[in-house]
């Protein structure tokens, strides 16, 4: 379940939340919420079994887009993925303003996940949305050099989700909510 999540003493809704709570993906008749396929780390609760059974956060993504392969893993693994408004997480990050490395990571561990997970020709296109969404800037030089030198590890753990998951996935990139 991706919770409603309200970020500091102000309680603003995570901009995450919007894009869940507008999901295109088609539910299933008594499903607990809005079918998506991710969620923030910090607002979700995920059952013991799902996450053990496919081997939980891969340490090496670290904080920050650490979600993205679980989920993918989840919804792979059969497991349903939803938004549930109703359930509320008041998110208090520590350190008050971007930490220095963050969107590098980010940008990281985007690339990770697309190319540990999506078909070549997708990965391609993924890759190179992202990199020019990020922009001529340091941060994407960094993100790009940190996840080519992980090449090794993903081309190793590679396995691309199912057709079922990849036409979500589509369906997602089609309507600008990945």
């Amino acid at each position: 379940i991706a919770a409603r999540i309200l970020v500091g003493p102000e309680e603003r809704l995570d901009p995450v939340c919007r894009l869940m709570e507008r999901s295109p993906l088609g539910g299933h008749p008594g499903a607990a919420g809005r079918p998506v396929l991710g969620f923030v780390a910090c607002g979700a609760v995920v059952r013991r079994e799902a996450f053990r059974s496919v081997g939980g956060f891969e340490a090496r993504f670290g904080i920050g887009g650490e979600e993205s392969p679980l989920a993918l893993e989840l919804a792979a693994a059969g497991w349903g993925l939803a938004y549930v408004p109703d359930v509320v997480a008041h998110h208090h990050p520590a350190g008050g303003g971007v930490r220095p490395g963050r969107r590098a990571t980010m940008l990281r561990n985007e690339l990770w996940a697309t190319w540990l997970r999506r078909p070549a020709g997708a990965a391609a296109r993924r890759t190179v949305g992202l990199v020019a969404r990020s922009g001529p800037r340091r941060h994407t030089a960094a993100g790009v050099a940190q996840a080519v030198r992980g090449g090794g590890w993903v081309a190793r753990e590679r396995h691309v989700v199912p057709a079922g998951v990849e036409r979500a996935l589509r369906t997602l990139e089609r309507s600008g909510r990945s």
